[in-house]
Formats: C-alpha cells, sequence, structure tokens
C-alpha cells in the first residue's frame, strides 16, 4: 500500500513525525474498512490481508476492540508502539502493544518485549 510505503520511506529517512503521522493515517483507514466490513454484516476474510476491526482515531489514539489484520496495520502497530514509547506516551504504546498481542503471531514478542 502506498501509505505504508511512504511511512516506512519517511521512517528510513529520519523523519519520525511524518512516518508517524502516515502510519496513524493508514491505521485509522484499515480500521475503518475492516469495520465498514463488519457493519455490513459480511465480514469474511477477503484476501486483502485483513481481519477483523473496529472504528480508528485518525490523529488520535488507538481503536479500542480487535484489531484489524495484515502487513501494513502491523508494520503501523510496531512504529507507533515504538515511537509513542520513546516519546513517553506510554498509555498510547500500551494500547497499539495490546492490539499487536490480540494478532499474535511472531510480532507477538516483539510487542511483550514493548510493553
Amino acid at each position: 500500500m502506498r501509505g505504508t510505503k511512504q511511512a516506512k520511506l519517511h521512517q528510513q529517512r529520519g523523519d519520525q513525525e511524518a512516518a508517524e503521522q502516515l502510519y496513524r493515517t493508514n491505521l485509522a483507514r484499515l480500521d475503518q474498512y475492516a469495520s465498514m466490513q463488519v457493519a455490513g454484516g459480511a465480514w469474511a476474510a477477503t484476501g486483502d490481508g485483513l481481519g477483523e476491526g473496529a472504528p480508528g482515531q485518525p490523529g488520535g489514539g488507538p481503536s479500542a476492540g480487535p484489531p484489524v489484520m495484515g502487513v501494513d496495520a502491523v508494520a503501523a502497530l510496531l512504529f507507533l508502539a515504538e515511537r509513542c514509547k520513546d516519546t513517553g506516551r506510554l498509555a498510547e504504546a500500551q494500547s497499539f502493544c495490546e492490539r499487536l498481542l490480540d494478532l499474535g503471531g511472531p510480532h507477538k514478542e516483539k510487542a511483550k518485549a514493548l510493553a
């Protein structure tokens, strides 16, 4: 996805603020897409890498509830958890870590280390 690629590029260039904003925007979009799927009553794996989700909060904190799944969502959650922890926003970092833990998989250990 374009948003994730742009966020990674900013991250590699050291522009953490721009990367954070792009990851937040992308995560909110993924959450919104997943919540529309749930609201439509037709939620199932669609082959696009998404799973269950809850409405996001663009520019705000992480959303509560079941997280979206997929490579882009995991990248955003990992980055945002680390960024929030590094900048002293520990409650917000904890929320992102909890979403990662809910996903399971290999990133679960990274989330445990961050929490």
